[in-house]
């Protein structure tokens, strides 16, 4: 098993790290604070706790650095702001045709103000993860569970792919709602 801690005497030392990481200007961070344990809040009008957590993905370039958390129960995602352990929103926003299915993963754009959960009605849900608002549900055409979401990260952010108990690849593109490739 290994540890997460430094030895005493590498501390800011930068050189006995790998060259390969010194030549892409890469350093060695000095010990951090204690971490604060990231808990999910309970989501809105809710008494009980956000439950089992099925998926995280780091939301857009921050600051904040920003957490997102899928759970089971609850049927939606919550946003954590990692580096002070504290929510941002509890939970995403309910659409009116939003069924209670659970979270099953979930992945966000690296700079753009988008996110996708995939749910187990066979949904992917796109959402902003920096305010928890529902903007598009993705139906699959499938009752089988949407288990594995990515969004584009080498074009415009315009495509989500997903994946699920189906055994199909399906791509959406955003800017239509429509599976494009399956």
């Amino acid at each position: 098993k290994a540890s997460a801690e430094m030895p005493e005497s590498a501390e800011g030392d930068d050189m006995d790290l790998p060259s390969a990481c010194r030549e892409r200007g890469l350093a060695r961070l000095p010990p951090a604070a204690p971490l604060q344990a990231l808990v999910p809040p309970p989501p809105h009008g809710s008494d009980g706790d956000f439950g089992q957590c099925t998926g995280v993905a780091w939301g857009p370039a921050g600051p904040p650095a920003l957490l997102l958390c899928g759970g089971r129960q609850v049927s939606r995602c919550c946003a954590m702001d990692a580096e002070r352990a504290v929510a941002i929103y509890s939970g995403s926003e309910r659409t009116a045709d939003d069924k209670r299915a659970p979270v099953l993963c979930v992945a966000s754009h690296a700079s753009m103000d988008l996110a996708v959960s995939g749910h187990g009605d066979g949904a992917a849900r796109i959402f902003s993860p920096l305010t928890g608002r529902q903007m598009w549900t993705l139906p699959s055409g499938r009752a089988d569970a949407v288990t594995a979401v990515a969004l584009d990260p080498f074009g415009a952010g315009f495509e989500v792919a997903t994946g699920g108990h189906h055994g199909i690849l399906q791509i959406f593109d955003l800017r239509t709602c429509r599976c494009v490739q399956e």
